[in-house]
């Protein structure tokens, strides 16, 4: 819960990721205490989205209150389109030459907007790519002040620890052996491609199956939803983003998972297992996406989608801080993600490193983001509601 080569082309990756987002409903039931300073956009879609830092003063600025109402599409989806154009380029596709050629007549952002209308089309529309661009250009405004906002707030993007380690994709097998892929992590992986590569247009069933998903499925930590493609960099980013969620909630559910009453093993909101979860993915995404992105994910991205109380926001964003940024160096020994994995539960569970909170999803925003501000940030927080 809670709380460079590839750094530049994935930061413009994830503004584009990042008008996806969707209104954050439930900061509106504190309104009041931190009335946003944003700035509007109208979409080719008749709607509008905005972007802007909270009305704090700049030593007490909260991180980017970002509301979007464009729409969303799942990890797999994107990966899969985005796979599709490139399996023609590097010619793998087993697509007719005719289907091959008109696929190449787009650029890859044209043949995403194109594909996204067909497998959405009551989500998708023309003129999605330009939308991104314009909210891209408003996200690089406010991510180029953070550097300065780091230091008084303890939030931030450009942690002093450890530099970003690049991880550039070399290849598919390479890929494999660098993310450390399980036997079925692999499997998954080569089904989403064979559907990429396979002589008909992948439907949005055929895509979901493939990784073990239906279109009814709930959300979930392991499958919050993206928007535009990997037009800067690739396919890849979307895979190893949901990789590391999928991994943090399987070691979650394995360490700390418990029964909903009726027989479903879940973990639980606010719990230690809830404070794992943050920690973990938040090593997982710096280590192969980069601090910068890590911040944009899970602070900025994951919150909004999930539409959280403010006990629940601010704990996630101070354990997210503390996996991505001040213990980052202690968990992210070797190059085995499932040793960093061992290390985010020691940790966990040393009783020494944890921080209780009383607040419950009636606290007052004021309240907890105060209190929070007090708390070690080499601590992680628990909350009981």
């Amino acid at each position: 819960m809670k709380k460079n080569k590839l750094t530049l082309a994935i930061l413009a990756v994830f503004a584009f990721v990042l008008v996806t987002m969707q209104s954050c409903k439930k900061e509106e039931l504190n309104a009041s205490d931190n009335t946003p300073i944003t700035k509007e956009y109208n979409n080719r879609s008749g709607s509008t989205y905005s972007f802007g830092l909270g009305s704090d003063t700049i030593a007490d600025v909260m991180p980017p209150i970002l509301t979007c109402d464009l729409p969303i599409f799942p990890f797999e989806v994107l990966y899969v389109v985005c796979k599709e154009y490139e399996s023609v380029e590097d010619g793998t596709s087993s697509k007719s030459t005719y289907n091959n050629r008109q696929i190449l007549s787009y650029t890859k952002s044209e043949y995403a907007e194109s594909r996204l209308i067909d497998l959405y089309p009551d989500k998708a529309y023309v003129g999605i790519v330009e939308d991104s661009q314009d909210f891209y250009d408003s996200v690089i405004n406010v991510y180029n002040s953070y550097p300065y906002l780091e230091e008084s707030t303890g939030y931030g993007i450009n942690g002093v620890d450890l530099p970003d380690e690049e991880l550039e994709y070399v290849s598919y097998e390479n890929e494999t052996v660098v993310l450390n892929m399980t036997v079925n992590e692999t499997s998954i992986l080569e089904s989403m491609n064979n559907l990429a590569r396979m002589g008909s247009f992948a439907t949005l069933n055929e895509i979901l199956n493939a990784s073990g998903k239906t279109q009814t499925l709930s959300e979930k930590f392991d499958s919050v939803t993206f928007g535009m493609i990997a037009v800067m960099v690739g396919s890849y980013i979307y895979q190893r983003a949901l990789l590391c969620a999928q991994r943090a909630e399987t070691k979650a559910l394995s360490y700390y998972g418990e029964s909903d009453g009726n027989g479903v093993i879940i973990v639980k909101s606010g719990t230690d297992g809830d404070a794992f979860k943050h920690v973990f993915v938040n090593v997982m995404l710096r280590r192969y996406l980069t601090q910068p992105l890590a911040y944009l994910i899970m602070d900025v991205y994951y919150e909004n989608a999930n539409q959280n109380y403010p006990c629940d926001k601010y704990m996630d964003w101070h354990n997210n801080y503390v996996g991505r940024k001040t213990k980052y160096s202690t968990f992210r020994v070797g190059n085995n993600w499932e040793t960093w994995g061992v290390n985010v539960r020691t940790y966990i569970n040393n009783s020494s490193n944890a921080v209780y909170k009383n607040w419950t999803t009636t606290t007052p925003k004021r309240t907890v983001k105060n209190e929070e501000k007090k708390v070690d940030d080499k601590k992680y927080i628990y909350i009981g509601y």
